[in-house]
């Protein structure tokens, strides 16, 4: 039988979406690999992989809440993250 510890590091991404937001939110801080952070005027998007899937965490900057966990397996929602990536470094060295 398997720890439920081992079971938290497999979750799916149906078994997250079945969570509540602070169990989301939860499994986000224990489990989550930070992998970018985007900017709007009244909103932050921090974005996590967690093994499978990607989630996206939304705070309002006035009071600094969250306001959505969006979690998905496909690369489509990853593009508006790709003009915060900084490749000066990169290109100086070619």
């Amino acid at each position: 039988m398997q720890s439920h510890d081992t079971q938290l590091n497999r979750m799916t991404l149906y078994q997250f979406n079945a969570l509540s937001d602070a169990e989301k939110a939860n499994h986000i801080w224990d489990r989550g690999q930070m992998a970018a952070v985007r900017y709007e005027p009244e909103t932050s998007f921090l974005l996590y992989h967690l093994g499978s899937f990607y989630a996206e965490v939304a705070y309002t900057k006035e009071v600094n809440k969250i306001i959505a966990i969006k979690s998905f397996s496909n690369t489509g929602p990853l593009d508006s993250y790709l003009m915060e990536i900084d490749i000066s470094e990169i290109l100086d060295h070619l």
